[in-house]
């Protein structure tokens, strides 16, 4: 609710205090908290914090690769997120590498190439030859 309000601060303290719980009572490996995880790292990029973004969907992502699968939708969601805050923080070679993994699990991106150009963090690779290249095939 507070992320939908735009309350992204209060929101990022929610998701902190809930995955506390959450690692204590089911696990850090549980589906849930891996959701969670997942949406503080969401909120993490609202807010403009690239790098903390950037950590927790690497961390989640090798987490839900393992616990619900490499091809799982919440996974390859993930792995779309970690390219775009890679991307954010201008490293080209992961952000390319982290969507090249989606792509071949699967992830299916609304509006294909043109989406993925228009993305406001994946459009700075767009004339790239290797980014070019990758979604060609969408």
């Amino acid at each position: 609710l507070y992320e939908e309000q735009g309350r992204l601060d209060e929101a990022e303290k929610r998701y902190e205090e809930a995955l506390v719980s959450m690692r204590t009572n089911i696990g850090a490996e549980h589906p849930l908290t891996l959701e969670f995880e997942f949406a503080l790292g969401r909120v993490s990029m609202k807010q403009g914090e690239f790098g903390k973004a950037e950590s927790v969907f690497s961390v989640v992502s090798e987490k839900q690769s393992t616990v619900l699968g490499p091809g799982d939708e919440l996974t390859l969601s993930t792995l779309y997120e970690l390219a775009r805050a890679r991307a954010a923080l201008g490293d080209r070679v992961a952000a390319i590498d982290a969507l090249q993994e989606a792509i071949e699990g699967g992830f299916e991106f609304e509006g294909g190439p043109d989406g993925l150009r228009a993305d406001p963090y994946l459009g700075v690779l767009s004339g790239d030859p290797e980014f070019e290249a990758l979604i060609a095939g969408l």
